[in-house]
């Protein structure tokens, strides 16, 4: 299979007052296509400091990390941004949906306010997409409602659906079941497995629920910063 992501020797570290804290000591791996990989660990070990450096939402201190061969961190702002607009999907453990905009409207977002729509997009299309996506993970009928007239499970489907909504080519879930119930929590990993094989996306999941972890294929292990299989 074909390398997605290639991360070569990264650190991350912190200066709090007069120490420096070193959250990430030299972080080597290389994600295939199609991978669904989760990392686990204990709280502060690192896990979402990776995953945001993954994303380019954060910079390593050392080190690289390349998406389809491409160094990330390398490009510019407006670059970066495109890039994470177009191929990337973000799933957090708090939601984010905003509260004003129903879940139609919540899932249509970044097709409408990212750098662009796409060729051929319009409104009508995107519109479009996003039933299809609220249909995929059963809230058609809540399609109208808005976020506070949702449970958590509810108003976590329509935020993967958001983050499916320019098709990416690489979803990152950080601790994306943290709010949830165990059942919930459990029917949401299930959802993001059918996704990984159905649409063929690379999905990364931060976890602290090694049984939830058991969902991937592969699982890495981050403790006191240095990531073991």
């Amino acid at each position: 299979m074909i390398d997605m992501i290639e991360i070569q020797h990264v650190h991350k570290s912190y200066s709090v007052g007069n120490k420096e804290i070193q959250v990430l000591k030299g972080i080597d791996l290389r994600i295939e296509k199609g991978a669904f990989l989760a990392l686990v660990g204990p709280s502060g070990a690192g896990k979402s400091t990776l995953l945001h450096i993954l994303g380019g939402l954060d910079e390593p201190t050392r080190g690289k990390v390349f998406f389809e061969g491409q160094d990330i961190h390398g490009l510019n702002d407006k670059a970066l941004s495109r890039l994470r607009n177009r191929k990337i999907g973000f799933i957090f453990q708090f939601y984010h949906l905003l509260p004003e905009f129903t879940a139609l409207e919540n899932v249509m977002m970044p097709a409408l306010v990212g750098l662009d729509a796409g060729p051929g997009q319009n409104s009508g299309s995107v519109r479009e997409r996003a039933q299809a996506l609220l249909h995929q993970m059963g809230l058609s009928r809540r399609a109208g409602h808005f976020p506070s007239q949702l449970s958590g499970g509810e108003q976590q489907r329509v935020a993967i659906a958001r983050a499916l909504m320019n098709s990416p080519e690489l979803l990152l879930c950080d601790e994306p079941t943290g709010n949830l119930d165990l059942a919930s929590g459990a029917e949401i990993v299930a959802e993001m497995k059918q996704i990984n094989r159905r649409e063929k996306v690379t999905i990364i999941l931060v976890t602290h629920n090694l049984e939830l972890a058991k969902t991937s294929d592969t699982i890495y292990r981050l403790t006191d910063g240095i990531l073991v299989n």
